[in-house]
């Protein structure tokens, strides 16, 4: 039960800090629990429904809630690093809108894509590179700050 409070908070709240350990391993249940929605959608719609908008509507709430835990992952890192929460609304911001923008097709179309596309992924690719270098990479505040004790303590 502990476990599963803990992954419930990890993703559900933007309050306290994380290290950088507990960031990768929340990545990584990220990615696994997309890859799962993914393969479930497509084995249950198929392949041809899953480009309609019925199959995009049906995967968008998926979306918004792997954009939701993904900022909440975020925000404890920022916290960790004494940043402002606008910094995890940023990347969360851009990946809404585009989700949006895929659902009404405005964006996401490969055979078809715009200079709108070519900038989402210019944005895409800064944001995940600020937030590689940022919170994968770099240590927290040392010792307590206004979000809560050093979750990496010194070593002895």
């Amino acid at each position: 039960m502990d476990m599963v409070e803990n992954l419930a908070d990890l993703f559900l709240s933007s309050k306290g800090r994380i290290s950088r350990k507990t960031f990768w391993i929340g990545v990584g249940a990220l990615v696994a629990w997309s890859i799962l929605v993914f393969i479930v959608l497509w084995s249950a719609l198929g392949a041809s429904l899953v480009q309609t908008f019925l199959g995009r509507l049906v995967g968008f709430p998926f979306e918004l809630a792997t954009i939701y835990f993904g900022y909440n992952l975020a925000a404890k890192r920022f916290n960790d690093r004494a940043r402002p929460l606008i910094c995890a609304a940023a990347g969360a911001g851009v990946a809404a809108v585009k989700s949006l923008l895929d659902l009404v097709r405005i964006t996401g179309d490969p055979l078809t894509q715009t200079w709108l596309d070519e900038l989402f992924i210019l944005a895409g690719t800064g944001i995940a590179l600020w937030y590689f270098l940022e919170l994968g990479l770099m240590r927290g505040t040392v010792g307590p700050n206004d979000h809560g004790e050093d979750p990496e303590p010194e070593r002895a």
